[in-house]
């Protein structure tokens, strides 16, 4: 059986959905951003970046089909998911926009970049000039305006050796783009990824956001009720001794994990592939047997078909991330075992 990627126009609505909230209130920058822009700039800047980025998702969920070229995958379980390999468009774009604003110049009224031609085209040497076009087209479907550059054919030709490029809707956006392109160079890594995609101005802040507000932002596209549980562990287990660690899995997927005494115990998987899951790592249910037989009939059957490597329990099926733990899905209801998902991981505590 042939498994096909999903759309880009999935992965768009995906990806706005995991886009950071507006920065509200007054926060500081990291000294390195601030010795350049003011923390007000700073903030309208990236306000302007996340607006443009609603913007292109938007575009990207009406005519993503234009820029995607449907591939089979081999693990469409998979959390993780490679944008060069499997959405190659979009990397482009974010390759097109730091390209800009890298090799670009502000002016005095901070609403034309000026960018080095050659420096630009040295930079996006390794992606097809065709689709630097399609890319360079593609932004000025979204508000941008570009001057000393003919993109009228399926190459882009530079009629100077400066191009310059505005932003009439937001100004704002050109210093936005310039200071989450730095923060993408500087802290984009090992935990964390997609940075200027999903505007994670998180890297720029000075002081560290706290768990609770990243993980309230990023599950606020489920249920009310869903959103009020998830916060309601998180905020019970951290009370008890566990530590919450976030890991930027990739571009497109984002993992709270909740460990005690170093141990991962349980976990929130955000993944294009998979959506919004809830993951338990239990081990010892044969010691508290006698409760979960009690447990909802939804929970029982899936502790009782264990969790592990799902090609090893069935070699003709698909990799379905069963290592990770039982999973449940939090896009659905979970007040018929939200219950029983408390005492689950209380007992699983016990032999901790």
């Amino acid at each position: 059986m042939i498994i096909m990627q999903k759309p880009l126009r999935y992965i768009a609505q995906h990806l706005k959905n995991i886009i950071l909230s507006e920065m509200l209130g007054v926060y500081e920058a990291k000294p390195m951003f601030t010795d350049v822009f003011s923390n007000e700039t700073i903030q309208n800047g990236i306000n302007a970046h996340r607006g443009f980025l609603h913007k292109l998702c938007n575009y990207l969920f009406i005519n993503g089909d234009k820029h995607d070229k449907p591939k089979k995958i081999a693990h469409p379980f998979s959390d993780r998911v490679s944008l060069p390999s499997n959405y190659p468009f979009l990397k482009y774009i974010e390759n097109v926009l730091v390209g800009i604003a890298v090799n670009g110049e502000l002016n005095i009224s901070n609403d034309v970049l000026m960018v080095d031609s050659v420096k630009f085209r040295t930079d996006l040497a390794k992606i097809p000039i065709i689709k630097v076009a399609e890319c360079m087209g593609c932004l000025s479907d979204n508000g941008f305006c570009f001057s000393r550059i003919d993109l009228t054919g399926s190459k882009v030709n530079f009629t100077s050796e400066i191009f310059e490029v505005s932003y009439p809707e937001n100004p704002a956006l050109l210093t936005g783009i310039k200071i989450m392109s730095k923060a993408k160079f500087i802290f984009e890594g090992t935990g964390i990824y997609g940075i200027l995609l999903r505007c994670d101005y998180r890297a720029v802040l000075r002081d560290e956001l706290k768990s609770s507000c990243f993980l309230k932002d990023m599950i606020r596209p489920l249920p009310i009720e869903n959103q009020e549980y998830i916060l309601e562990l998180h905020n019970r287990y951290l009370s008890t001794g566990f530590q919450c660690t976030v890991n930027i899995v990739d571009e497109l997927c984002i993992r709270f994990f909740y460990l005690y005494k170093r141990k991962e115990i349980w976990s929130i998987i955000i993944s294009a592939n998979n959506g919004y899951e809830l993951a338990v790592r239990s081990k010892h249910t044969d010691e508290y047997d006698g409760i979960v037989e009690k447990f909802h009939p939804y929970l029982r059957d899936k502790i009782s078909k264990g969790y592990g490597c799902d090609k090893k329990r069935e070699p003709n099926s698909y990799c379905q991330g069963g290592c990770k733990g039982y999973r449940i899905s939090l896009t659905d209801s979970l007040s018929h075992i939200s219950n029983d998902l408390v005492t689950w991981i209380d007992n699983e505590l016990l032999f901790v």
